[in-house]
């Protein structure tokens, strides 16, 4: 490239980089225009991202712990001792409490408080056969969770409260089965409810809304831990009902036609349904639900197709005192139902299977302030003067768990945050003045570093066919260096040592033709690269036959490797590197009374050898330099045979690296080489 191309690129670059940061700037000033609503949407975005992240932490170590627990279900001794107790039905010997004492003794230690607070074993009967916190003999089978497990084989219930423990905690129940998929019995657990809080409280220390409050609601929207100091009950409703936008109006209207839909209904059938609050509503549901669910357990383990007369009866029994325990709950709360036909239970029910879809079909296309897809949402709320985004995220559950319908809520005031984006504006306005000079100036360092680079090019070029005529020199060298050497061999023959003269001269033309061969190949070592031919080679094999090519002094002791690696490699190519590491090894050491050791280690995929030598340490300034062509400290030496071992080791994708004091030349290579190489 010429001078005065190098010259006309410069300034196209110039121009180029004034234009660009011209650009800059005006787009920067375009962008400051930031609004209102996208400041809120985008927190809205962040903030309900950490929420479903918290969600996610929960649902997974609720998920770890199931998997525990089947873990220790599936424990050899435990499943033993629970067929024995069945067989004999004697007493166990405190096996199984022992080991379930041992994991939750586990969490203890770690954490320093029980990550679970207690954990039993029933067998098929629901006898209690193991527990880490009472040894009193009880049958569990009429436990909600106890027939749930039996037929579901996992199940989890909502947090609630145990007044023996005096703690909040879920309670997990797992079946366990023998090895022929028989049903032996259920491994219960209460998960302890301080874990989860763990788990909000370092979501929110970890996030960026560290100021912000954290809310954790469950399935009826009840408040269940707060990250906040205040204590008062509070609803996930109260926070749709503060919003500045017309959510809560929408939305109570909705669901006052459909409640006036319901009354309507009901009434028709003689069925008078008192006015609750909304929270008498949820417990009342709450109460409704174990009702529920002890229905479908009955109807499910019943043979529909061949039932027995026992059968009948029992289930009608069981049905009765169902029966009853839902009408004592409705009239608790002031319910008062009719008596009803068959025909008009089916019709009722059918009505209200209707009305429930209703119900649940609000939420579908509601307008929220800001939607994040499968995330959740955020609405734009005030308190008093101070504008609140809040951020909603739903539980999705994970694997074998399916969720228990919790809410995350993260309440975001939003004054400090605009206030903290207008100083950033302002910021921002510095900043890109300042770079719009500065890009500039980097325009013009750049061109001439540019005009710099195109020298260096030009020199690089004219080395390359420094580099070829040298490749032709070497070529020429060594067919006339063979007929020197093949003459010399000859004189030596004839004389015989009768000429002690003639033989001193022989042996001084024999060292030079070495020489001179050692330096033609180091050229033609480093100007070649030609395609590795890969094998199977052994390590040791080609470093004593790089030792037994060179001539050794003996003041130098050479300590070879005991052990072998055999490698994918280029036989020859890494020979020819070996002989230039441990010649140069020799060199460093010279005259002196030294030591070469040479050793073999294995790194996963990798193999390393180390030539360390005792000779003279490498100065500093030249640790960085050994491994440039034409460097070298030595009189006698084309400096590229360290250039040259480099080269080839690159090749066969591996590194070379060398340290100083004591002198430790490394070799990393690859067991097995890549294809395409």
């Amino acid at each position: 490239m010429s001078d005065k191309s190098s010259k006309k690129l410069v300034v196209t670059l110039i121009i180029s980089f004034v234009i660009i940061a011209s650009f800059t700037g005006i787009m920067g000033f375009v962008s400051i225009n930031v609004t209102k609503n996208s400041i809120n949407q985008l927190v809205g975005e962040q903030s309900t991202t950490t929420a479903n992240s918290a969600l996610n932490k929960i649902d997974l170590s609720i998920s770890n712990k199931i998997s525990e627990l089947r873990e220790l279900a599936s424990d050899s001794r435990i499943q033993n001792q629970l067929l024995q107790y069945e067989r004999n039905s004697e007493s166990i010997d405190g096996l199984i409490s022992t080991k379930l004492q041992e994991k939750k003794s586990f969490y203890q230690n770690q954490l320093d408080y029980s990550v679970f607070s207690r954990i039993l074993v029933t067998d098929s009967f629901g006898n209690k056969v193991g527990d880490t916190e009472s040894a009193r003999f009880e049958n569990l089978s009429d436990e909600l969770w106890w027939g749930e497990t039996r037929e579901s084989f996992v199940f989890v219930q909502d947090v609630s409260f145990d007044e023996y423990l005096d703690v909040n905690g879920i309670e997990i129940s797992v079946r366990m089965d023998d090895k022929r998929g028989n049903f032996i019995g259920i491994i219960h657990a209460l998960y302890n409810f301080e874990d989860i809080v763990r788990i909000v409280d370092e979501t929110k220390d970890e996030s960026q809304f560290r100021t912000s409050e954290f809310d954790l609601f469950d399935e009826y929207g009840f408040l269940i831990h707060s990250t906040s100091e205040m204590d008062e009950e509070r609803f996930i409703g109260d926070y749709i009902s503060d919003t500045s936008s017309n959510v809560y109006i929408e939305l109570d209207e909705q669901f006052e036609e459909l409640e006036l839909k319901q009354s309507e209904i009901l009434f028709k059938y003689g069925i008078v349904e008192p006015e609750l609050t909304e929270k008498q509503e949820i417990q009342l549901d709450m109460k409704l639900e174990p009702l529920e669910r002890q229905y479908d357990q009955i109807f499910r383990s019943l043979d529909f197709e061949n039932p027995s007369f026992r059968e009948e009866q029992e289930l009608e029994a069981q049905l009765d005192e169902l029966d009853e325990q839902h009408t004592t709950i409705l009239r608790e709360y002031g319910f008062v139902e009719s008596e009803l036909t068959e025909s008009q239970e089916e019709e009722l029910e059918s009505e209200l299977i209707a009305l429930e879809e209703e119900f649940d079909s609000i939420y579908d296309d509601f307008d929220f302030d800001f939607t994040f897809g499968g995330k959740g949402f955020a609405i734009l709320g005030t308190t008093g003067d101070i504008e609140i985004l809040h951020s909603y995220s739903r539980q999705m559950g994970y694997q074998e768990f399916p969720g228990l319908g919790w809410t995350m809520m993260i309440h975001t005031e939003m004054d400090e945050i605009l206030s903290d984006a207008n100083a950033q504006q302002n910021s921002l306005l510095i900043s890109i003045l300042s770079v719009t000079i500065i890009a500039g100036l980097l325009g013009i360092y750049f061109a001439r570093i540019f005009y710099g680079q195109s020298k260096k090019i030009t020199e690089i070029e004219q080395m390359s066919v420094i580099g070829q005529l040298s490749s032709n020199i070497a070529h020429d060298m060594r067919n006339p260096l063979g007929t020197i050497r093949s003459s010399v061999e000859r004189i030596s023959d004839q004389n015989k040592g009768e000429n002690k003269h003639v033989i001193q001269e022989v042996e001084r033309i024999k060292r030079s033709v070495n020489r001179m061969s050692h330096q033609v190949e180091g050229v033609l070592n480093y100007v070649r690269t030609t395609p590795l031919i890969s094998d199977d080679h052994s390590l040791k094999d080609m470093l004593s036959y790089a030792k037994e090519s060179i001539q050794v002094s003996s003041n130098i002791e050479i300590v070879m490797p005991e052990n072998d690696v055999t490698i994918e490699c280029d036989q020859e190519k890494l020979e020819i590197t070996f002989v230039n590491l441990i010649l140069n090894a020799v060199q460093a050491i010279d005259k002196s009374d030294g030591t070469i050791k040479i050793r073999i280690s294995e790194k996963s995929d990798n193999v390393m050898i180390e030539f360390e030598n005792s000779g003279i340490p490498i100065p500093n300034e030249d640790i960085a330099k050994v491994f440039e062509p034409l460097f070298t400290s030595k009189l006698k030496g084309t400096g590229l045979g360290l250039s040259s071992c480099k080269n080839i080791i690159e090749q066969h994708g591996g590194k070379i690296s060398v340290i100083s004091d004591p002198v430790v030349f490394t070799v990393i290579l690859p067991k097995k080489q890549k294809e395409h190489v």
